[in-house]
């Protein structure tokens, strides 16, 4: 019965192909804000909101076609959803699903953790150890069942030195999951108060957390490295460029990080928007500094927002922004050239895409 629904939703879903190997994959029942992870099986494990509800999908095919979605949430219509805000998923040891997303008045931070096809997920509960307001939560995980979880905090007093800002808090685990330590934060450690993180897998072990700053106004993006440790984590932090931009209010604008596989190179990658215009760096010496920041070839026919960022097997550089309410993207190669790009259709009402690489390789777009 299984393969029955599978199939009669897959055709509901089918992505369609757009120019230069890219392929457009549809959320399912209409779904917005979605997060994209592929296991080393090939699996596309895809989550999003609809209706402040938190959804599952699965893919045995490249995102072609998915089984029927799986409500995460048990209390009906308690997800925060909508443009950067949605429910953020990892992966850990032996593809075990990990998911949090931000109740609907922004007071809890629920997680859940399983595997779909072996006993299913946990009920949800809640990784707040003190009663606050947050945001922009993000979770990253590795293959040793190291897994972290971040978030802006409003636990703490404002800091006049850094307008609109709220520190980032994290809490840590190392049995994949199961169980996490307290809620950790570092008194230097602000960010802009609504602009999503962006967490991921450290190049040589430990996590990366990508976040907009707010001193004195300047909402520059900065990279913050938890090294792998089995001591409590401590994140260095530095900044990946020095845009200088100075914005009385919050742009709702978060970074993007790409690792690009080890057959290119293995370096990490960011994308961001500075003064409505959209950016992308390599970084070197596996992050700790990033080159010059390049822009999009293509004419820019208005504000660009909220950029992604993926490298492929040969080193080519897919970058893909908002353009108004299009969605734009171009292919380079390993000189900066473009290879192929285009306009993959208009983005659904307060959503935002994703983006995957499949396990033929192809730049998959997710909205």
């Amino acid at each position: 019965m299984r393969s029955v629904i599978f199939l009669l939703f897959g055709l509901f879903i089918t992505p369609g192909w757009l120019q230069g190997g890219v392929r457009r994959v549809h959320v399912p029942q209409d779904g917005i804000s979605p997060d994209v992870v592929v296991g080393s099986s090939g699996k596309v494990y895809l989550v999003f909101a609809r209706g402040q509800n938190a959804f599952l999908a699965i893919s045995n095919d490249n995102g072609n076609t998915f089984f029927t979605p799986t409500q995460l949430n048990r209390e009906p219509r308690s997800v925060l959803g909508g443009h950067e805000r949605g429910p953020k998923i990892a992966l850990g040891a032996g593809e075990t699903v990990l998911v949090v997303w931000m109740s609907a008045r922004s007071d809890q931070l629920l997680y859940t953790r399983g595997q779909p096809d072996a006993g299913g997920l946990s009920a949800p509960r809640n990784l707040l150890d003190a009663a606050t307001h947050l945001d922009g939560a993000a979770v990253a995980a590795d293959e040793q069942g190291n897994v972290l979880v971040a978030w802006l905090d409003a636990r703490q007093p404002e800091d006049h030195a850094n307008p609109l800002s709220v520190p980032i808090f994290w809490t840590e685990s190392q049995d994949d999951g199961q169980t996490f330590s307290k809620n950790g934060t570092s008194p230097a450690f602000r960010a802009c108060s609504c602009c999503a993180l962006r967490a991921m897998v450290a190049p040589q072990g430990g996590f990366d957390v990508a976040f907009r700053g707010a001193y004195n106004n300047i909402r520059d993006i900065f990279l913050a490295r938890f090294a792998a440790s089995e001591a409590p984590l401590a994140p260095a932090v530095g900044k990946i460029h020095n845009d200088n931009w100075e914005f009385k209010a919050c742009p709702m604008s978060g970074p993007s990080l790409a690792l690009a596989p080890s057959a290119a190179g293995g370096d990490l990658w960011a994308a961001w928007m500075s003064r409505g215009k959209v950016y992308y760096a390599e970084g070197r010496d596996d992050g700790q500094t990033f080159a010059e920041p390049r822009t999009p070839h293509a004419a820019r026919l208005g504000p660009e927002n909220h950029p992604l960022i993926l490298v492929n097997g040969k080193g080519e550089v897919f970058f893909a922004w908002e353009e108004g309410s299009s969605i734009r993207w171009q292919i380079t190669d390993t000189r900066d050239k473009v290879i192929d790009s285009g306009t993959a259709g208009t983005l659904p009402e307060n959503s935002k895409a994703a983006a995957f690489l499949d396990r033929e390789g192809n730049f998959c777009l997710v909205f």
